[in-house]
């Protein structure tokens, strides 16, 4: 999945993933969420979506508010949002923290999952946190023209417990991230025209001072690296036709430390060009698209060092309105991702590095229906769809001790199923939300153990649901998620059970201070701390494993938050 902010591409080469907790909710603005193929100026390695996140654009009325709060296991969070205008000049400055104690209990096996006997309730220990988040943002000219810039940064620093049935006292883990982005956008004619530059920086330590991770080694891994990007995008107009093209080039660079000593350093350098066409003739649309990408990747501490590559997609996009309020949406494509260099090389001894990997391809093919209509105050939307997905030489992390992880290709794996969402509200006082996601993927990898068995990390089953209304200044809403268990291996030896987590939240404005608003949080009401999954091992075993994330760490029980807020204007 690709991840974007505000037009910058987080996920490069350098990068070990996208953490979203990095980026503070209090400073977003809004998400765009491409299920299936993205606009070409996001690249073209999106196998498994794209979500690009915008960060909160300084608008014509000044907006200053605090917020602070504090909950179950010690957490805190504290947020400020300020914005101002001079004539044509916007600004907004936020500023965030957010820490935890993380001391919360859990179900532990501890490493005997065939057997209950020793099970316990377990207090997580060394899972405390501290983050802090700056963001400044500044326009010059008219609201959707004219230059800006955004700059951004992020420290965190937290402990590294590691799985639930074997904890770590010490390990820690340090981040820092740096952002910023230029831009320029002129009208030309009935289209606009951008041109940008971006440079993202980040630094990492691990650091396992009592060598309790691995007995006797003393662990500081440093690594790091930073992205430069520029190019030029826009959008081109007629009555019929809306062309997008975009030219863009990068330089990325990436640094790290081995866990014995050793220094390693690669780079990356790439090139992508391409265009999204939309052709419109009445109730019809068609979407052509194409982009090319070439790139060159050199381990800068060997000889035989450097790798070139051409990466191709091809996409096209279809939609006919039937009728008001009812479309057919299609989608096919060829989509290529190659591996990052961390996956290439290798970050300390957490991330095995595994210099075979070759890039992986997906076709892509998707249809669905989308309605929506409107009566009395009532509005109901309905969007479904089906997909089927055809990948070779896929990129997934295996589990391979107590915290490393090792990149490899899956030989093939078919991937298909459905996806729905409704939304039914009435005159903005209540609303429902339902989704869901039907998900059937299989390795195909004839005389190995992976073959016929589930593709790690993706769930069969998908659902969520929120509830939310408004009385005055009261503000209540519930949310209900289920997610069926994932594999952490290809041979599906080690899993993750499902989890089935509801929360609710109720917000009151008081009606004598209406700058004034409390909000009481609670979640994982159910309090669920464990369920059963299924594993293969010669025969098929069912093991009571803790809920986790799709990293394997066990997940809190029931926990409640409460925060205030003051704001000179009001929120949604």
């Amino acid at each position: 999945m690709t991840i974007a902010l505000d037009g910058v591409v987080l996920n490069d080469a350098n990068s070990q993933g996208i953490d979203l907790s990095l980026l503070p909710p209090a400073l977003l603005e809004r998400a765009d969420i491409y299920r299936g193929t993205a606009p070409v100026r996001l690249g073209i390695a999106g196998l498994g979506g794209t979500i690009e996140l915008f960060t909160r654009t300084p608008g014509t009325n000044p907006v200053a508010w605090v917020s602070a709060g504090y909950g179950s296991f010690h957490q805190r969070r504290a947020s400020t949002v300020v914005t101002a205008q001079a004539r044509n000049v916007r600004t907004l400055i936020a500023i965030g923290y957010r820490g935890t104690q993380g001391n919360f209990p859990f179900y532990d096996d501890r490493g005997t999952d065939l057997w209950t006997g020793d099970d316990r309730i377990s207090v997580r220990t060394n899972n405390s946190g501290n983050a802090l988040d700056a963001l400044f943002r500044g326009c010059v000219g008219p609201l959707h023209t004219g230059a800006c810039v955004l700059l951004t940064t992020t420290w965190r620093r937290r402990g590294m417990p590691g799985p639930g049935s074997q904890q770590f006292e010490h390990p820690s883990l340090s981040q820092a991230r740096w952002l910023g982005r230029g831009s320029y956008r002129a009208r030309i004619g009935t289209g606009w025209i951008e041109g940008y530059a971006s440079l993202i920086a980040r630094t990492d330590r691990f650091l396992d001072p009592s060598a309790t991770v691995v007995p006797g080694l003393i662990i500081d891994a440093r690594s790091g690296g930073l992205a430069t990007e520029t190019g030029i995008h826009g959008e081109l107009r007629t009555a019929d036709v809306r062309l997008e093209p975009v030219l863009r080039a990068r330089y990325e660079w990436f640094h790290t430390e081995g866990a014995l000593g050793g220094i390693l350093s690669a780079q990356r350098t790439s090139i992508l060009a391409g265009t999204d066409v939309t052709l419109t003739h009445r109730t019809v649309q068609v979407a052509p698209a194409l982009a090319l990408e070439a790139m060159r990747d050199q381990a800068l501490s060997t000889t035989d060092n450097e790798v070139l590559r051409m990466l191709i997609s091809p996409r096209l996009g279809a939609r006919i309105e039937v009728r008001p309020g009812f479309e057919l949406r299609g989608n096919v494509s060829h989509l290529e991702r190659a591996p990052t260099l961390p996956e290439l090389f290798g970050v300390a001894y957490f991330l095995l590095g595994n210099p075979a990997l070759v890039p992986e391809t997906s076709d892509n093919l998707d249809a669905g229906v989308v309605g929506h209509w409107r009566t009395h105050g009532w509005q109901f939307r309905l969007e479904g769809a089906a997909f089927a997905r055809n990948a070779r030489n896929l990129i997934v992390l295996e589990r391979r001790g107590v915290l490393s992880l090792k990149p490899f290709n899956l030989r093939r794996a078919d991937i298909a199923g459905f996806e729905a969402i409704a939304r039914l509200s009435h005159r903005g006082r209540w609303g429902l939300t339902v989704s869901y996601a039907h998900t059937q993927a299989l390795t195909r990898a004839p005389g190995t153990p992976a073959d016929g068995r589930w593709v790690p990390s993706i769930p069969a089953h998908d659902l969520f649901a929120r509830l939310e209304a408004t009385l005055g200044p009261l503000q209540a809403w519930s949310d209900l998620s289920f997610v069926s268990g994932i594999y952490f291996d290809q041979a599906n030896q080690t899993a993750a059970p499902p989890r089935l987590l509801l929360s609710a939240a109720v917000s009151f404005t008081l009606p004598f201070a209406r700058a004034l608003t409390a909000t009481l949080m609670g979640t994982n009401l159910l309090d669920q701390r464990d369920a059963v999954v299924t594993v293969h091992r010669g025969d098929t075993y069912d093991i009571r494993q803790p809920i986790a994330d799709f990293a394997g760490y066990p997940l809190p029980g029931r926990a409640v938050f409460v925060s205030m807020t003051v704001a000179t204007e009001s929120r949604q």
